[in-house]
């Protein structure tokens, strides 16, 4: 039996990083450029001091636009519907959960959502990967199918029209990296973290350039 991976052999070397003293707008800008959820902030001498993450991203943009109130409604900010993901990976919950681990690292994708006859009823994402995973290496469970795996929780779907601030506030008042956009029970797309973050950072680059 081959010996145990330690978390040098796959670790990421290369990291974007970013300094205290950077400016709020331009860290989230390295981030969006970058298009990666996170980035460690370090000091002079290349200590680490903290992650700026998506979630950062998005405390700072609703602060943002709550400050400046008036000029963000000036400005319409976006629905669900103009920048939801209509592309998506979907999953069966009869699927065998390897096959879904394997779909989700071909697609590299942290999750996707799990439709039964086109109806939505929950979501898949690394984090059932990971309980997949330990089962079969601590557990010996057989492989098992993704309707026992996945996340059932109907709370992270939203309506096509809910505008963007909203989405952000919802992001920051749960664990949710995406969120289902439903016409009933219906999926037409997904929203991720990422999505909010680059629909609200034209707009509050204007607020404050004006």
């Amino acid at each position: 039996m081959s010996a145990s991976r330690l978390a040098h052999d796959i670790m990421v070397t290369r990291l974007v990083t970013l300094t205290p003293h950077m400016p709020v707008l331009e860290g989230i800008q390295r981030l969006l450029r970058n298009n990666i959820t996170g980035a460690p902030v370090v000091g002079e001498r290349g200590e680490y001091l903290a992650v700026f993450s998506e979630r950062s991203c998005l405390q700072a943009l609703v602060r943002a636009a709550e400050r400046f109130r008036e000029s963000t409604r000036a400005h319409n900010p976006a629905s669900a519907a103009q920048v939801m993901a209509r592309k998506l990976v979907t999953l069966s919950p009869r699927m065998e959960a390897i096959d879904a681990i394997e779909l989700l690292l071909r697609n590299r994708i942290s999750g996707a959502p799990v439709l039964d006859g086109g109806r939505f009823v929950g979501v898949f994402s690394e984090k059932n990967s990971m309980k997949v995973l330990l089962d079969a290496a601590y557990n010996q469970h057989p492989t098992t199918e993704v309707g026992a795996y996945m996340n059932p929780d109907l709370h992270r779907s939203i309506a096509p029209e809910t505008d963007v601030l909203a989405i952000a506030r919802m992001f920051l008042e749960t664990h949710y990296r995406r969120l289902e956009v439903l016409q009933g029970d219906r999926l037409i797309g997904q929203i991720s973290r990422r999505d909010v973050v680059r629909a609200m950072f034209p707009m509050l680059e204007r607020i404050h350039g004006n």
